[in-house]
């Protein structure tokens, strides 16, 4: 007889039939043999999640069928830090990321929202070059579309997930930096990350030997700026900038500050198991990006 690739249904039943015993010490072991076998319990523990059973049924195979999802994405980011990748895709990172809040997300929907932005984007840049394309760019993304940066709700976790900028047009200067970068990388403009202390930024490299790089703010409007300037403000902020404005950072480097970001506002303000998972993704990453944006 061939061997069985999957779980006998009857010891899955056993395991649920189990989830509603009100003793402490028998559910611990029965989570643990279903995170054990992960998916091959998730239809089980959904008819659970949302049957007639008691309502402790229905919160315990919720928060099962949660850590299962979570554990999931979690190996699919290590597989995106892989250093033996050839790249580590901040669109796809930040979908992973998105995804560990909002475990429905249609990622097709909102990449198809970016596709089109891109492609409203590629008429309007025909012939423009350096500062006009620039200013295109710019103008569509503040003016047409109306992207802003959230002021009065600056700590809300919304502004760092993909979904939560591109529904509600606010953001925080990382996640509105990271739109330009993805929208950036459809059209072909020269973006690089700039990870300034206490405020992330952009800069644009300029056509042609000789001219410096303008450095932009997307949460202030997408504001142009020269490095002297940025340094200035980067001062008002109590912060002090050194090499980080001469230095474009990678993918992996925004991955690491949104989840700092995210981590202190869960740290504060959220479930504990939510910052607890952010900052073993800051592990796993290896390396993390100051905090504050």
């Amino acid at each position: 007889m061939p061997k069985q690739s999957k779980t006998p249904s009857a010891p899955i039943d056993a395991l649920i039939s189990l989830m509603g015993d009100p003793d402490p010490h028998v559910w611990p072991p029965v989570e643990k043999q279903l995170l054990k076998l992960g998916g091959e319990t998730r239809d089980s523990l959904w008819k659970a999640a949302e049957g007639d059973d008691s309502s402790l049924v229905r919160m315990r195979a919720r928060e099962v069928l949660a850590k299962i999802h979570a554990e999931g994405l979690t190996d699919s980011f290590r597989n995106w830090v892989d250093p033996g990748r050839p790249e580590h895709d901040l669109e796809e990172g930040w979908f992973l990321l998105t995804k560990l809040e909002f475990p429905g997300l249609d990622e097709g929907a909102y990449r198809r929202k970016l596709d089109e932005m891109a492609a409203d984007l590629d008429p309007l840049l025909r012939g423009a070059g350096d500062l006009d394309a620039l200013k295109v760019f710019q103008r569509y993304i503040h003016f047409e579309k109306e992207f802003r940066g959230n002021v009065q709700g600056y700590h809300e976790a919304e502004n760092s997930y993909i979904n939560g900028l591109l529904d509600r047009r606010l953001g925080i200067p990382i996640s509105l930096s990271s739109l330009y970068l993805l929208i950036s990388r459809r059209v072909g403009l020269p973006f690089e990350g700039i990870s300034a202390p206490g405020h992330f930024l952009l800069r644009y490299r300029r056509d042609g030997a000789g001219k410096d790089p303008v450095y932009i703010d997307p949460f202030h409007g997408g504001r142009n700026l020269s490095r002297k300037e940025c340094a200035a403000f980067v001062r008002s902020m109590g912060h002090v900038a050194g090499r980080e404005l001469d230095t474009p950072v990678n993918n992996r480097h925004i991955l690491a500050r949104m989840c700092r970001n995210l981590a202190g506002i869960y740290g504060t303000s959220g479930p504990a198991q939510k910052a607890e998972r952010l900052i073993a993704w800051i592990d796993i990453l290896g390396s993390a990006g100051p905090s504050n944006a």
